[in-house]
């Protein structure tokens, strides 16, 4: 936990430094995503972003152990977007086991998800977005299952997943503070396992998120599962563990450096657990899941630039440019009031021309 917390340290000093030298507000235009609540809004068209975040664990123990997982997303069309997420972690403690499934120390990758997303972006003026996709999981990395982490089966699993989002202030989309609601239903596959019968599991989540300013965000999420078939008893290291439904909620800070990178800070605390709390090693026992858990992300979008312009416009320079328009639509109907008296006035000016031609003629 050491090398954790001088992590902590670092990413707070270089959030710091970053705040103080980019004073200038921006509007990010990757993801509207919270750590573990996604957003029903899809990336626009073309747009990439690649996100990574980090986590480590207060078990209470002497137990060295960290997970993390990248995201890569893709904008297909407005409404269609592509994801793959690969996770990784290292087990410094699979060293000290006989019966280790590890040759080295870290699983790089772990298993991989791969998904699609569609978004009804823009109902009811504007204010909700709804989205369903799909993914896949692949079991790309050589341990499945690993301790303190959420059930996962050595097998090809799908997942079905629907997100609702509310947006408090449909003309500001960016900055607006947003209200995530996310349900999801995981196939393990497992049943070759399991008794011939497959663990399927409900994961659900909510997520606020408020812009204090427009580069810090503060939000609040809640997340957890329940199985509705559960998972067999898995061997860890030669260790029993049965999975259980677990809750936690996730106070969270977020700091958006510019336009097209964004940093973020999750503290999970754990409110839930299933009957299934702890599982023994030869010396120690340790919470199912643990109590706290600390996470650091970060996310790159492609999307601001095009020919050196940001997509989205400035509030200032929006209010500029409205004003600018409403004035030149003065002056268009000030010109045309004049374009109106000027051939009002040559009409009449060629009536008086034919009214002394007629008496010159007399």
């Amino acid at each position: 936990m050491h090398t954790f917390k001088k992590l902590l340290v670092f990413v707070g000093a270089s959030l710091t430094s970053l705040s103080v030298l980019n004073a200038a507000e921006v509007d990010y235009v990757g993801s509207y995503n919270m750590r573990n609540v996604q957003s029903a809004r899809t990336l626009d068209d073309g747009v990439f972003t690649f996100g990574m975040d980090l986590r480590g664990y207060d078990a209470g123990n002497d137990y060295t152990y960290v997970m993390g997982r990248w995201l890569f997303d893709y904008g297909i069309t407005d409404n269609w977007q592509v994801s793959i997420v690969p996770t990784f972690y290292q087990d410094l403690n699979f060293s000290t086991r006989p019966s280790s499934r590890l040759e080295d120390d870290y699983n790089l990758p772990g298993d991989t998800q791969v998904g699609v997303k569609y978004s009804f972006k823009g109902l009811s003026e504007g204010k909700f977005d709804y989205s369903v996709g799909f993914a896949l999981k692949a079991t790309t990395g050589v341990v499945q299952n690993v301790v303190f982490e959420p059930y996962a089966a050595d097998a090809y699993g799908g997942q079905l997943a629907f997100a609702g989002t509310w947006n408090v202030d449909p003309n500001d989309i960016p900055n607006s503070p947003k209200l995530h609601v996310n349900l999801n239903y995981v196939n393990h596959n497992d049943g070759g396992v399991n008794g011939g019968v497959s663990t399927e599991e409900l994961f659900y989540s909510i997520g606020f998120n408020y812009f204090i300013s427009r580069k810090w965000a503060v939000g609040i999420e809640y997340y957890g599962s329940y199985y509705i078939e559960l998972p067999p008893k898995d061997t860890y290291g030669g260790v029993s563990v049965q999975r259980g439904s677990y809750g936690y909620i996730s106070p969270r800070i977020e700091f958006v450096s510019n336009d097209w990178l964004k940093f973020f800070l999750n503290v999970d605390y754990r409110v839930l657990i299933g009957e299934d709390k702890e599982f023994t090693t030869a010396s120690q026992t340790f919470d199912t899941y643990p109590a706290l858990k600390i996470n650091l992300g970060m996310e790159i979008s492609s999307g601001p630039s095009y020919g050196g312009k940001t997509r989205y416009i400035d509030s200032e320079q929006l209010i500029e440019k409205i004003i600018k328009d409403e004035d030149i639509s003065e002056t268009e109907a000030e010109l045309e009031v004049i374009r109106k008296e000027r051939i009002k006035a040559e009409k009449e000016l060629e009536e008086l021309k034919r009214l002394l031609q007629e008496k010159n003629k007399k």
